[in-house]
């Protein structure tokens, strides 16, 4: 009975404030995230972020890239579940409203192209465990947090592009690849292509000789499976000009050349020479092979990534594993 008694007095306690608070100045959550089709965020220095919901489900960012499915997944998620904790204080007040005003993000959400929300998202408490919203057209700040998540909120929103556009290399159907092109400027006799010839019908031909040979569907499956997605890590971004000048003029260890029944697609060029600052070598995996690569791609070859051996551990073979 005591433990019941406990229990029922620290959630009176949790909930004393929220029971007084008018919704219309404290709602900041919206449940039905299925039907939205916009997100803006706008920062104080002016930019502006926005994601749309196109057919097919897919979002486009700013118009020009495919966002990043597991970021908007995260942001839904905080759009449904936010729920003040509690109103601040009076004493904090004057201060979280000037904040929000100087450094608050402007947070305003779509459902069928009507807006259905609008919320300035601003700094933390001093314990990390809360975030600041106010409601447009509001003086009143709240302490917001998800239940049950131990953390802030505000970094979920912030409108830095690149962290938002989607880590896609390719992301395609194999059944649309029509061939697939590997090649090792070091090793010509490691070098191969493949090309499908028809269902469950493959040719694989050695770059040094051009020797062709029938091989196994497996084998083959593989290999598109591995060109029709594939992920990078994330944006090399701490490249200056010179040093991406002077990689663009290297010989690239590995070039990863797709194509499919419509057409090219982007030619991927892998080198492993330097870490993100651009002066460090390439840290190798057991047996000698660099496990992080620095990519560039054909249609933007000076945005370079940062490139993961692992996500293409599929793609990554030589003529003589393939023919056997």
């Amino acid at each position: 009975l005591l433990v019941v008694l406990t229990a029922i007095t620290v959630y009176l306690i949790k909930n004393q404030h929220k029971g007084t608070i008018p919704e219309s100045l404290s709602n900041f959550s919206y449940k039905d995230t299925a039907a939205l089709t916009k997100i803006s965020i706008l920062n104080k220095q002016g930019l502006r972020l926005v994601v749309e919901r196109k057919n097919g489900g897919f979002w486009l960012l700013n118009n020009k890239y495919e966002a990043d499915k597991n970021r908007l997944d995260i942001v839904l998620e905080t759009i449904k579940l936010i729920d003040v904790k509690e109103p601040v204080s009076k004493v904090g007040r004057e201060q979280f409203i000037k904040d929000l005003s100087v450094n608050g993000l402007l947070v305003e959400i779509f459902a069928h192209d009507k807006k259905v929300k609008g919320y300035y998202v601003g700094g933390t408490t001093s314990d990390n465990l809360g975030t600041i919203f106010m409601l447009e057209n509001s003086t009143d700040p709240f302490i917001c947090h998800i239940p049950g998540f131990n953390g802030y909120l505000s970094s979920r929103f912030y409108p830095l592009e690149q962290e938002w556009r989607s880590k896609n290399i390719y992301k395609y159907n194999p059944a649309l690849i029509k061939e697939v092109e590997i090649t090792y400027p070091a090793s010509s006799a490691s070098s191969f292509d493949l090309k499908v010839e028809s269902e469950n019908n493959y040719t694989l031909t050695g770059l040094d000789n051009h020797s062709q040979k029938k091989i196994s569907p497996f084998k083959a499956k593989e290999v598109l499976t591995g060109a029709g997605y594939a992920e990078f890590e994330g944006f090399a971004t701490k490249f200056s000009e010179t040093q991406i000048d002077s990689l663009l003029h290297r010989k690239p260890s590995i070039i990863i050349a797709p194509k499919l029944t419509t057409g090219s697609v982007p030619i991927l060029k892998l080198y492993e020479i330097e870490d993100e600052n651009g002066s460090e070598p390439a840290v190798q995996a057991a047996g000698g092979e660099a496990y992080r690569f620095i990519g560039s791609l054909s249609d933007r070859p000076r945005e370079l990534i940062f490139v993961q051996r692992l996500a293409l551990r599929k793609l990554l073979h030589d003529y003589k594993y393939m023919a056997q």
